[in-house]
């Protein structure tokens, strides 16, 4: 059985996908996620880049993951901007 307890009041880093599956469900209160913006940015791996046509469906099974490991009444915060600088 997973518990919460080795993770209780820490940053995680890493690839959300793969993290949130090894969190129990319905046992976070708090997610902060900075996604990457589009083709935008460059990350410094090949699957940080994503078209903006392709944006939300790379981002979905990301969002379903988040759900499933948020408690009713946990804060999402999602950070996003709407000028980036190149």
């Amino acid at each position: 059985m997973k518990t919460i307890n080795p993770i209780l009041n820490t940053f995680i880093t890493g690839d959300c996908e793969q993290v949130l599956k090894e969190i129990p469900s319905d046992s976070i209160d708090f997610v902060l996620t900075s996604p990457p913006y589009a083709d935008k940015r460059d990350y410094g791996n090949e699957n940080s880049s994503i078209s903006p046509d392709e944006y939300v469906e790379w981002f979905l099974p990301k969002g379903r993951e988040m759900l499933n490991v948020m408690q009713q009444n946990c804060l999402l915060a999602l950070a996003m901007t709407r000028i980036i600088f190149s």
